[in-house]
């Protein structure tokens, strides 16, 4: 029937609007009857039955599109003349709207994983060779002579010259003569039996190619807007009286009494102090977990049910205009406490300028050591290391500008790509120096403007271009966004490190700071801080240039004088930081010798904490030689890790809103001063969660529940997607027990290993390993 009744209206009206069903243009009439203006009735003919079907088959061929017509069927239709039928037909206004493709994507992720044993196998191989070396003598003895005497000759007298002869005695004489001795060496005879061992050692190496292939899925958010056209709907609701009376309020004073049956109790005046109070301690993360404000301060005092609760029945206007007043003054109130500046916590750095240097194994078991002892931010540098510095696990890396000024070399930003994605992992930030004053002895700057006077007074423009490429360099890791854009894992920017230190006849005026902060600002994230870098001493950091740049964030401090001085001196640079509202850090010190370094930590750390003043000692790596150095295991390890969780514990004196790992809720009774105490905990923890037993503070940085004073380590409310102690989370996460490392593998402590035993007493390269049968186990 519906086909018939097109058919019937095809010529009946010029509007293109008419292709569109008659239902939707009986909506749209319903909806804007005012606006659509009526035609004149049109009279219609009766339609024969063969027309009829005839213009039936055309109408199903356009709405099929077929290319090739199946015969249809038919059938004989009776129709009965009808009568004459006045139809009135309204131009239809009908609105095509298109709609973005709905994409149902179902994403099958495929996981393999490939697992390759590595056995590492010493075998001890011992061949012995037992020879047998016969040997023939001959033995000369010496000649044996045999005397004999034979039968005398008588010969006839002769008688010569009538002189009578003497008689002729002759004796009988043995003359000797010497023996001639002569040895003939003949080769000896040697009657030898070869017994051979022969041990095969055959030491597979497998050569593998691992395919690891990541795939990113990125979620974008789009916010977008759609206003309706305004509908206007006339509603008139029959007249109602209304009178005056009281709503009453519940107060202290009326406990225990009856209330009137009339009055509706929306919140007392307890209940609103107390949610008043939890809305002060709750006042920095109301910025950013707005969802707990507006269940703490509307849902727990029902003031959202204020608009449903049926008014009483003779309520007054006046009353009505009066809790709206008091509605708009406690939305005030948030608002006035939202905007007041939180202060942080204190917290502990560290130095390790080349820790991006390392080996792979060597990297993660420093970060996995600061970030399980409260070490938030790991200062390095951009510079060039050669492989083993300090007798570490370093390869060679050259300088960023190793081929010349202005020619830059990736190697070494790639490789801090790397560090980023871990310090990522471990929830761990970076503060990148992007220079040290000690390289203008022999970088490309050194080779350009030959002196460092020469350097500070020109090169400014080719500096400003090495900063420049620096902040722009992409990391893969995140999606190939710029250096200066990785707030979540940046911490900082320093310009240089000990920018003019050892310079002191360098009597030029000093901007060379703040000029190059201009060139960073433009491309630094606003919540990345950019440094100084620091000077090499109290003079040289505490330069008043530099706290009137107003691109620099925080002044970074080096003294290597000991812990005699640091309190008087730092109180200076806070009266500077306070005068142009700038940030400290201690940035730099130590000491020679593990115990030295020890107490200096322990002192120094103790000082800054009470100062609160955030600390960096020197630095912190495993190496085999320095002077400075230490690592864990080590007395200056463990004076390091306990100040840090104490840094935790106390206020700092400046507002560290862009890092997130300082900050906390929690309030004090007490404001800041110069040289004192931070005050007592005020107010109570914000959320629901359990009290835990751990030290750390709410929105610390964490790994497992158990080391939140709250109970709650969750990534519920935060804002980067880091694990945190979360007050009233309810997502907490416990920690998980970690795979044992096998023979062999390289390990920081027994514990990690499989057999119990992490040493270097059979380990070929001095390196820590777990070690089956060791006996020097750390």
């Amino acid at each position: 029937m519906q086909k018939i009744k097109n058919i019937i209206h095809h010529n009946n009206t010029t509007d293109d609007t008419t292709h569109h069903h008659t239902l939707g243009g009986l909506l749209h009439r319903h909806r804007e009857p005012e606006r659509m203006p009526v035609s004149q009735p049109i009279m219609t003919q009766p339609v024969p039955s063969a027309e009829l079907v005839q213009r039936q088959e055309v109408h199903d061929e356009i709405l099929t599109e077929k290319e090739v017509l199946v015969p249809a069927e038919v059938k004989t239709v009776e129709v009965v003349e009808p009568a004459v039928t006045t139809t009135l037909v309204e131009p239809l206004n009908v609105k095509h709207v298109e709609k973005d493709v709905v994409v149902h994507e179902h994403i099958h992720p495929v996981e393999k994983e490939e697992i390759q044993p590595v056995i590492f196998r010493e075998r001890e191989q011992m061949e012995v060779k037992q020879i047998t070396e016969r040997l023939h003598e001959t033995e000369i003895q010496p000649t044996l002579i045999e005397k004999r005497d034979l039968a005398p000759e008588v010969r006839e007298v002769i008688v010569e010259k009538a002189a009578p002869i003497p008689e002729n005695v002759i004796l009988p004489s043995v003359d000797v003569d010497a023996t001639l001795r002569s040895v003939e060496m003949h080769a000896p005879i040697v009657n030898e039996v070869i017994k051979k061992t022969i041990i095969e050692e055959v030491q597979p190496v497998l050569e593998k190619d691992v395919v690891v292939p990541t795939l990113i899925q990125e979620t974008k958010p789009i916010y977008e807007r759609i206003v309706e056209a305004p509908v206007l709907i006339r509603e008139e609701l029959p007249v109602r009286e209304i009178t005056r009376e009281k709503v009453i309020v519940q107060s202290e004073s009326m406990k225990g009494k009856a209330a009137p049956l009339n009055a509706r109790v929306i919140c007392t005046q307890a209940q609103f102090h107390t949610k008043l109070s939890n809305l002060w301690n709750l006042r920095r993360e109301m910025w950013h977990r707005s969802e707990l404000v507006t269940r703490l301060s509307l849902s727990q005092c029902n003031l959202d049910k204020r608009e449903k609760a049926p008014l009483p029945r003779n309520h007054s206007l006046s009353n009505t205009m009066s809790n709206i007043r008091w509605f708009i003054g406690f939305i005030s109130v948030i608002l006035a406490v939202s905007s007041v500046s939180a202060a942080s916590n204190n917290w502990s750095g560290a130095n390790s300028y080349f820790l991006w240097t390392l080996a792979d194994w060597d990297r993660a078991a420093h970060l996995s050591a600061l970030r399980d002892n409260n070490v938030t931010v790991i200062r390095i540098f951009i510079t060039a290391v050669g492989s083993g510095t300090k007798g570490s696990s370093s390869g060679t890396y050259p300088d960023v500008e190793a081929q010349g000024v202005g020619r830059y070399n990736n190697a070494p930003l790639d490789q801090i790509n790397k560090l980023m994605a871990e310090c990522r992992n471990y929830g761990l930030k970076l503060n990148i120096v992007f220079h040290d004053r000690y390289a203008l002895g022999w970088d490309a700057y050194k080779n350009q403007y030959g002196s460092p006077e020469n350097f500070y007074n020109n090169a400014g423009a080719d500096f400003d271009r090495r900063i420049q490429y620096i902040l722009k360099y992409p990391n893969p890791n995140f999606g190939g966004r710029a250096w200066g854009d990785l707030h979540e894992v940046v911490w900082g920017f320093g310009i240089q490190n000990e920018a003019r230190g050892h310079m002191e006849s360098y009597n030029a005026g000093w901007n060379w700071h703040c000029a190059r902060a201009n060139a960073a600002r433009p491309l630094t994230h606003s919540k990345i801080y950019i440094t100084t870098g620091g000077g090499a001493t109290w003079a040289d950091s505490l330069q008043e240039g530099n706290f009137q740049c107003k691109n620099l964030d925080v002044i970074g401090i080096h003294s290597y004088d000991g812990p005699w001085n640091l309190e008087s001196n730092m109180n200076k640079a806070i009266q500077l930081a306070n005068k142009y509202q700038k940030s400290l850090i201690y940035e730099e010190f130590g000491k020679e010798g593990d115990s030295a370094q020890s107490s200096d930590i322990s002192s120094q750390g103790a000082t800054c904490n009470r100062l609160g003043i955030p600390w960096f000692p020197w630095q912190f790596i495993r190496a085999n030689g320095g002077s400075y150095e230490y690592y864990t295991g080590s007395q200056s390890w463990k004076s390091h890790a306990s100040a840090a969780r104490a840094a935790t514990q106390v206020r700092s004196l400046f507002d560290w809103n862009n890092f997130d790992a300082g900050s906390t809720t929690t309030t004090t009774s007490g404001s800041s001063t110069t040289g004192g105490s931070s005050g007592t905990t005020g107010g109570g923890s914000s959320g629901g969660g359990t009290s835990g037993g751990g030290s750390k503070g709410d929105w610390v940085y964490c790994t497992d529940s158990t080391e939140c004073s709250n109970g709650c380590c969750s990534k519920e409310y935060s804002n980067d997607g880091q694990l945190k102690c979360t007050p009233g989370g309810h997502q907490c996460v416990q920690k998980q027990q970690q795979p044992k490392l096998n023979d062999w593998v390289y390990c920081s402590s027994s514990s990690q290993c499989i057999n119990n035993c992490c040493s270097n007493e059979y380990s070929n390269d001095g390196q820590n390993k777990c070690t089956p049968g060791g006996h020097r186990c750390i």
